[in-house]
């Protein structure tokens, strides 16, 4: 009796010990008839070992004995029955998978060697053998795997045609119209390509960049610096660069207002200083008057510059936050311009305080350094307070020998004098 197995890579063909292993048998091709295995994966390879299936979850901790399947989880497994004349000594053994004594269900492997597999006889029950599509079996054994076994590319049984059936149909047996759905047989978060799907270079580099564009949007809502991961620049903002320092709103606003009616136009200043960084926003009424203002005013000479023209990538205009925070800042800067400009040359001082510092975020930012970065910023505080501690006793060590050499000095000036007067009253 045979069982023709068409998989992804290739067809093979199973010659079943029907007379020394009937119950063994009798389980695999009944299984085969209900279209059980359609659609299993290899899901373990060990080279020059072992192949194996058998499992619809894909995991090698599912299937069930054609008893389970008809009768419920009560006889999910069938007793062993070994046969003293069947051993594997040879490539192509097929044996079927078990937990330990008496659990044999649907799972099966097929062997890849002929020497040193004693130890799997009395232990597994061997059902057949192939005997055509042998270079298949290797072929499959040659799969790309992870450190699990597991192929990278999914490669699955697509179904089983039996060549003959012997055996009568056990009590309740209902042979499917169809086969059973097993695209994702085996973890929802584990997606694997198939044996027909193509990897195009390009297409795929596409997705790793739109993928990490989602990552940072993502990121940077988390911060607080955007609103929302999907929200988009405005389509009626121009942005303007290349200015010459000396130009001003007005001046903007004037020669872009022949395109149409402006809404705001702004040029961005520096906080402290309130100079100009010769870059600005213009926001029009509607999308038409910009589109026509970046057409005809890209390299157009203003005071001496040739500007830039580009459409806004920037939310400021978006989100009203924003917004606010940045004119809030502009007519801070200017008021305090002559103030803060005497303080430029001033260096600024930060200091990064635990409380302030966030690992989480920083994690986020910059790949997962931010306990590493954390735990630099606590050992150079305790540098800086260990070196304070020295040099605090060094300066204490110098106070007090300076003390203890004036108070010598005192004494000994004390005792040069006494003894001086009492020369002078020996003379007297």
């Amino acid at each position: 009796m045979s069982i023709l197995f068409e998989t992804t890579e290739g067809d093979f063909v199973i010659d079943l010990f029907v007379e020394e292993s009937p119950k063994a048998a009798l389980n695999f091709i009944k299984l085969c008839k209900m279209k059980y295995y359609n659609h299993c994966l290899f899901y373990l390879i060990q080279p020059g070992f072992i192949i194996q299936s058998g499992d619809p979850t894909g995991t090698g901790k599912g299937g069930s004995s054609i008893f389970g399947v008809i009768n419920g989880e009560k006889e999910r497994f069938f007793e062993d029955d070994f046969s003293p004349k069947l051993k594997h000594n040879k490539t192509g053994i097929v044996s079927m998978n078990n937990f330990g004594s008496n659990t044999n269900n649907s799972q099966f492997f097929i062997t890849l060697r002929k020497d040193d597999l004693q130890f799997l006889d009395k232990k597994y029950m061997i059902v057949g053998e192939i005997v055509e599509g042998l270079d298949v079996v290797i072929n499959i054994s040659d799969a790309f795997c992870d450190q699990e076994g597991r192929p990278l590319r999914n490669i699955r049984i697509l179904k089983t045609n039996i060549l003959f059936d012997p055996f009568p149909d056990p009590n309740g047996f209902q042979e499917p119209d169809a086969s059973p759905n097993r695209e994702i047989a085996y973890q929802s978060n584990d997606v694997r390509f198939e044996k027909d799907e193509k990897i195009e270079e390009n297409n795929t580099d596409e997705q790793i960049k739109i993928q990490d564009a989602k990552v940072k949007a993502d990121i940077l809502t988390m911060v607080g610096d955007i609103p929302d991961p999907e929200i988009k620049p405005p389509d009626n903002v121009l942005f303007v660069c290349k200015l010459n320092p000396i130009t001003e709103k007005d001046d903007l606003e004037v020669i872009f207002s022949r395109f149409g009616k402006i809404n705001s136009c702004d040029i961005v200043r520096n906080r402290k200083t309130g100079d100009s960084l010769c870059y600005g926003f213009i926001e029009f009424e509607n999308k038409e008057s910009c589109e026509q203002a970046y057409l005809k005013m890209d390299k157009a000479l203003i005071d001496d510059r040739h500007i830039h023209v580009d459409f806004c990538q920037s939310i400021a205009k978006v989100d009203p936050r924003k917004k606010q925070k940045t004119s809030e800042s502009t007519n801070m800067a200017l008021t305090r311009r002559k103030h803060l400009h005497q303080e430029k040359k001033k260096k600024d001082s930060i200091k990064v305080k635990d409380s302030s510092f966030n690992p989480d975020v920083a994690n986020l930012l910059f790949g997962g350094l931010g306990d590493q970065i954390k735990s630099y910023l606590e050992n150079q505080e305790k540098e800086k307070e260990k070196k304070n501690k020295n040099k605090n006793k060094k300066d204490h060590r110098k106070r007090k020998s300076s003390k203890s050499k004036k108070e010598n000095h005192s004494h000994s000036y004390s005792h040069s004098h006494s003894h001086y007067h009492s020369k002078d009253e020996k003379k007297k």
